[in-house]
C-alpha cells in the first residue's frame, strides 16, 4: 500500500480536502469561493516558486515530484481550500474578526502543523525559511485575498444596483 508516512500523510490530507472542499463550494455565493480558491492557489504557487528557487525551503517528498519542485498538494489544494473556509467564516465579520481569524484561527494552526511536519517528516525542509515566514505569508495572503474579494463584491454590488436602476427607468 503506502510505502512511508509522508505518502500516508499526503493521501489522507488529499482525501479530507477532496471530501470537504466540494461541500464548501456549494455554499453561496459560489463564484466568490471559486475565485478565492484559484487566486490563493496562484499566490501560493508564486511564493513557493520564489522560496524553492532561492533554496529557502525544499519539499523532498511530494506528489508529482518529477514535474514540480514545490508541494502541489499544499500550494494548489490545501492553502486555497483554507482560504475558501477563511473567506466563508469572515464573510459577515467586522475588521477585527477578519484580522483575528487570519492570524489566530487559520494561520497559527497551519504554521504549527507545517513546523511539526518540518521537524518530523521529510515533506518539507527549511533552509533559510522559518515558521515565521510561513505564518506571515499565510496571514498576509489570507488578508489580501479577503480584501480583494471585498473590492470585487463592492464593484459587483454597484454594477447590480445601477443595472436595477436602469431596468426600472426603462419600463
Amino acid at each position: 500500500m503506502l510505502k512511508n508516512k509522508e505518502n500516508t500523510i499526503q493521501y489522507i490530507v488529499l482525501a479530507i480536502i477532496a471530501i470537504a472542499l466540494p461541500l464548501s463550494l456549494l455554499k453561496k455565493p459560489r463564484k466568490d469561493w471559486i475565485i478565492v480558491f484559484f487566486l490563493k492557489g496562484f499566490i501560493s504557487s508564486i511564493i513557493a516558486l520564489v522560496a524553492v528557487s532561492h533554496k529557502w525551503m525544499e519539499f523532498p517528498r511530494r506528489l508529482l515530484q518529477d514535474i514540480y519542485e514545490s508541494s502541489i498538494l499544499f500550494d494548489y489544494i490545501v492553502f486555497p481550500a483554507l482560504c475558501v473556509w477563511y473567506n466563508q467564516t469572515t464573510y459577515n465579520s467586522k475588521l477585527k474578526g477578519i484580522i483575528l481569524q487570519a492570524f489566530v484561527l487559520y494561520s497559527l494552526p497551519m504554521t504549527v502543523l507545517e513546523w511539526w511536519l518540518e521537524k518530523n517528516t521529510n515533506l518539507i525542509k527549511y533552509n533559510k525559511w522559518t515558521w515565521m515566514h510561513t505564518y506571515l505569508s499565510l496571514a498576509i495572503t489570507f488578508l489580501f485575498v479577503r480584501g480583494f474579494m471585498a473590492v470585487v463584491r463592492r464593484f459587483s454590488d454597484n454594477r447590480e444596483t445601477s443595472e436595477q436602476v436602469n431596468a426600472k427607468g426603462s419600463r
